[in-house]
């Protein structure tokens, strides 16, 4: 062999050592790149119809091409919630839009706490607003009245070129159908957190007590105040009892300003303390962030009383402190005759005197109290047109809180037959104005 020959069968060789080494690193970086593909196809153009949960359309709405998300129907898996505003709340949608946005269902992969109930007061989890991954829901008119589970598989649209204009037009999810029920367990309904209570007497408030027994207490007076802190094992909160000589009164009608600062907060919702009305402050002025303090707040023989806790919201509460705080109310006593306790009573602003009226005859408010009534074979025995303090005061422990300023009241007595059966003789409260029936109670002197 010539050395030409030599040399070009060694760069043959070299050749093909290269090309095999470069096919066996093609073989072992086959997945590498398949995956590299992969995902710039997913950057290019994501799977659409493989979303199935709320966060992951709700990332994809904040971040992707929208025009290639309107007109697609998506299918998710989301917990159906009340919106932690009131569906009562005032207010009206803008023009061409479904509802107040405040008024929307949630949907969501968890089943937020979006309101909390303490002490007879429904308080909204204001924080999940700003921080929860959610989608509103729209029930186009044309679908009528259907039964949403709480928990569904749901197909619909978003980003719909009806609603562009709306608040919040981005979050909402255009129902199309109910497509399947699916299991809905919650795991944060609780019962009994505490089985075993202690009680303790205030003497400078007139007040008994109950406590959790194994929680520690401590005491302190000081001239016209006195105060018992309650303290728990984590994570409980500190719950404490305050007492201060001298009753605290406002209302807005009748006082105008701002309130005095322990009624001062972002709400004061009608709540109970045992058998008095009270008023459940919730005030996030001093807390800031994921917390609130929550003051219930009521009078009783000369003196102001206050139950108070400050309490994590969000998407964590604390719902065993809550659900402390709401039984030591509910078991609490107070000694001696309990009236106007509510710091906030509407008697405040209530007028002793019957307007000029234009007012619905008598025969028309016997009328419309018995259709009113609820009852069967009804018969109006009884109709006094009164004035609105009169009509708040009628019936004790009933009835004090009924909404509005009426100019009069038509107090008509009923007669008649319960849908359970039974003989009833009920009180209808009804604007003499309006004909609208304000309230209804069992008619005093009934045993």
């Amino acid at each position: 062999m010539s050395l030409t020959d030599c040399i070009r069968t060694k760069l043959v060789a070299t050749l093909g050592l290269i090309l095999c080494g470069l096919l066996v690193i093609a073989a072992c970086g086959s997945d590498d790149d398949a995956q590299v593909l992969e995902e710039q196809s997913t950057e290019d153009g994501i799977d659409l119809d493989g979303i199935d949960r709320v966060d992951d359309l709700v990332e994809i709405l904040s971040g992707h091409d929208r025009d290639e998300l309107r007109g697609h129907t998506f299918e998710i898996e989301a917990w159906v919630l009340a919106p932690p505003r009131s569906r009562n709340s005032p207010g009206t949608p803008p023009q061409g839009c479904p509802v107040v946005p405040d008024k929307q269902d949630w949907l969501s992969d968890e089943p937020l706490t979006t309101r909390f109930e303490v002490a007879g007061a429904s308080i909204p989890n204001d924080a999940l607003a700003e921080t929860a991954p959610v989608l509103r829901l729209v029930v186009p008119y044309q679908l009528g009245f259907i039964d949403i589970p709480e928990r569904a598989r749901l197909r619909g649209y978003v980003l719909v070129d009806q609603y562009a204009d709306c608040p919040g037009a981005e979050s909402l999810f255009v129902l199309e159908d109910v497509v399947e029920e699916l299991s809905a367990e919650r795991t944060d309904e609780l019962n009994d957190v505490v089985t075993e209570w202690d009680q303790i007497t205030s003497e400078h408030g007139r007040i008994m007590l109950e406590y959790p027994a194994a929680w520690e207490i401590e005491e302190r007076e000081s001239g016209p105040s006195s105060r018992i802190r309650f303290l728990g094992p984590e994570p409980f909160r500190t719950i404490r009892l305050e007492v201060q000589d001298g009753e605290t009164w406002w209302h807005p009608e009748a006082d105008g300003g701002n309130p005095p600062d322990i009624l001062g907060g972002d709400r004061r919702e009608e709540a109970t303390a045992g058998q008095a009305y009270a008023r459940l402050v919730d005030d996030r002025r001093r807390s800031g962030g994921d917390e609130r303090e929550l003051r219930l707040v009521f009078n009783h023989d000369g003196r102001t009383i206050v139950l108070a806790m400050m309490m994590q919201d969000g998407a964590a509460p604390d719902l065993e402190s809550a659900w402390v705080f709401s039984e030591m109310a509910s078991r609490l006593h107070l000694e001696g005759d309990v009236s106007m306790s509510d710091p906030m009573d509407p008697m405040l602003a209530a007028s002793d005197e019957v307007g000029e009226g234009p007012f619905l005859s008598e025969a028309d408010a016997r009328y419309v109290a018995v259709q009113d009534s609820g009852m069967t074979m009804a018969e109006a025995v009884e109709a006094e047109l009164v004035s609105e303090q009169a009509a708040r005061a009628a019936v004790d422990g009933a009835c004090r809180n009924f909404d509005g300023r009426p100019d009069g009241v038509w107090l008509v007595t009923v007669d008649g037959i319960t849908p359970g059966g039974s003989e009833a003789l009920r009180l209808v409260y009804l604007d003499a104005s309006s004909g609208l029936r304000l309230c209804q109670a069992e008619a005093p002197g009934v045993d």
